[in-house]
């Protein structure tokens, strides 16, 4: 596109929070210590990010992530949210509510 871009141009986040929704839903966003490395090596192979870090607070969980070269204006919340639920975003009136994917 001839356009350069700012490295803050370049870095997204994607997250929740205990004020959108009740502390079960945010437990499914987490991922166990156990299984950090390989899942948050296959998310930022799958968003092909050059960069990618997970924050799970008690309140909230958050995936913060620097996109190759040029590219900027990229919506990772569905793949993200995918890759932590394993589930789909449905919108059900003008509300988003998780659904297992098959």
């Amino acid at each position: 596109n001839g356009v350069k871009t700012t490295a803050m141009e370049r870095i997204g986040i994607v997250g929740i929070s205990a004020r959108a929704v009740d502390a079960a839903t945010l437990g499914r966003f987490t991922i166990a210590k156990a299984e950090r490395d390989e899942r948050l090596a296959q998310l930022a192979a799958l968003l092909g990010v050059d960069e990618l870090l997970y924050l799970a607070t008690c309140n909230r969980v958050e995936v913060a992530y620097r996109v190759p070269g040029d590219q900027c204006d990229l919506d990772f919340r569905r793949p993200v949210f995918r890759a932590l639920t394993g589930a789909e975003i449905v919108a059900a009136g003008g509300t988003r509510r998780a659904t297992p994917s098959s």
